[in-house]
């Protein structure tokens, strides 16, 4: 027994010193700036997921998936607001001014979440941008633009590959489409019980990857983001049930479905940067150190643990 406590120190201290330290880094203010940025790049989020997916599929398809997705996830009142936005934006998506221009100025407005999310994992890894010259601050800025604007671009990708895949299934002779289901009939239930984590996994891994200014190893990334996907999933849902049995629609009135909707965001995104916490100390004592880019540096590296 007290073999098996002293190798799990290591473990243990790596849970406690994740606490400890996302409390310390101001979690809770970057989890509300991300909220924050995540209500004003909502709608042209959503605008520019459908206006992709509908290149190949009916506009009331698009918006079912991503009202059911929503529903599925963060319940069925704060779904609504989701709703609601895609519904008040089909007047832009049926217009000509949805183009050109235009588009570019929605593809900035729905990145601003993004750049919001690298800007609080850096702080969670204590990674600041050098104070360079002009030219290269610059320079700096219009790839942090271009990367933001990359991942808006993919959230629309995923959602059109969701829906071809939907498609896909649907497409299949009834022969077929009743025999697979039948074979697969008793691991449907396991895999919507697994999907969300799994998908969730992979997003966490792709974003603790390539979001920081920073190098890290792919081996080091993934228990972090295997335990991120897990309190995320488990956290998420959690607070929908809290959201979904409250009285803040009732309370803020036609607001409440708002701030439902960004109190959800707001504890998702603490549980998420304390994934990103744990991801960096994991790395530091178990990995290979993470590394800030050229043009950023460590602000402090007292989580650095020697040898």
């Amino acid at each position: 027994m007290k073999s098996l406590l002293e190798k799990s120190k290591p473990i243990i201290d790596l849970f406690k010193d994740s606490l400890v330290d996302w409390f310390q880094s101001d979690s809770a203010t970057y989890a509300a700036a991300l909220a924050y940025y995540t209500i004003f790049s909502l709608a042209p989020l959503l605008i520019i997921s459908v206006v992709i997916a509908t290149q190949l599929f009916s506009q009331a398809a698009v918006e079912g998936r991503i009202v059911t997705a929503a529903e599925n996830l963060i319940g069925t009142q704060t779904a609504l607001f989701i709703e609601d936005i895609i519904k008040n934006s089909q007047g832009f998506l049926s217009s000509s001014v949805a183009t050109g221009v235009s588009l570019m100025f929605v593809i900035f407005g729905a990145s601003s979440v993004f750049r919001q999310l690298r800007y609080s994992i850096n702080a969670m890894w204590g990674i600041v941008m050098k104070s360079d010259d002009l030219r290269q601050s610059l320079f700096s800025m219009l790839k942090n633009y271009l990367l933001s604007a990359l991942a808006v671009l993919t959230v629309g990708l995923f959602l059109l590959g969701a829906l071809i895949l939907s498609a896909l299934w649907a497409a299949l002779p009834e022969y077929y489409y009743q025999t697979l289901l039948n074979a697969v009939s008793n691991f449907i239930p396991l895999f919507r019980y697994l999907s969300s984590p799994t998908i969730f996994f992979v997003v966490f891994i792709i974003i603790f990857k390539t979001m920081p200014k920073a190098t890290i190893r792919w081996r080091d990334v993934w228990p972090g983001a295997g335990l991120t996907a897990f309190l995320f999933w488990v956290g998420s849902y959690f607070v929908g049930i809290y959201l979904g049995n409250s009285s803040w629609t009732s309370l803020y009135g036609a607001a409440g479905s708002v701030i439902a909707f960004l109190l959800w965001v707001y504890y998702s995104t603490w549980i998420f940067l304390f994934g990103a916490k744990f991801t960096q100390l994991f790395a530091d004592r178990f990995g290979v150190p993470i590394e800030p880019d050229r043009d950023a540096m460590f602000l402090m590296r007292s989580d650095i643990i020697e040898g």
